[in-house]
């Protein structure tokens, strides 16, 4: 009777991690739900839950997208790229073969955009002169 009992309690635990995660992903506050899914896993691993393991590793993919699609936006595209590759790597793990091909493609633009960042030629502090007709 207390196998059942510690059971249902560490079975809540999982459920209440999920569920915060759940809420603070939805709060886009990615770094915090990552936290509550990592513990998720780990509860689930205790058990050698696959379905609920894959559940908390989910979690955590998509957190990684949200926290790499924020450096995205903000053209911070080295940050961003390693957070696709987080991703993809997990959506590869649980076999989600529509987000890992998304963050794959997301982490060629992230490479095309770094690449164009190390191949823009500076600007001189004369450009601005240069332009303009007085001297």
């Amino acid at each position: 009777m207390g196998t059942i009992g510690t059971n249902h309690a560490v079975n809540s635990q999982y459920h209440l991690n999920i569920n915060r995660a759940i809420s603070l992903e939805n709060a886009k506050r990615y770094e915090d739900a990552k936290a509550f899914y990592k513990q998720a896993f780990i509860i689930a691993r205790q058990f050698d839950d696959e379905n609920n393991m894959n559940r908390a590793k989910e979690g955590i993919m998509n957190c990684y997208l949200g926290i790499a699609y924020q450096h995205e936006s903000k053209k911070n595209y080295e940050k961003a790229k390693s957070f696709y590759e987080e991703a993809s790597k997990i959506a590869k793990e649980i076999k989600n073969k529509v987000v890992e091909d998304n963050a794959n493609q997301k982490i060629s633009f992230c490479e095309s955009q770094i690449s164009k960042e190390t191949t823009k030629p500076k600007k001189s502090i004369f450009s601005k002169w240069r332009k303009s007709k007085e001297l």
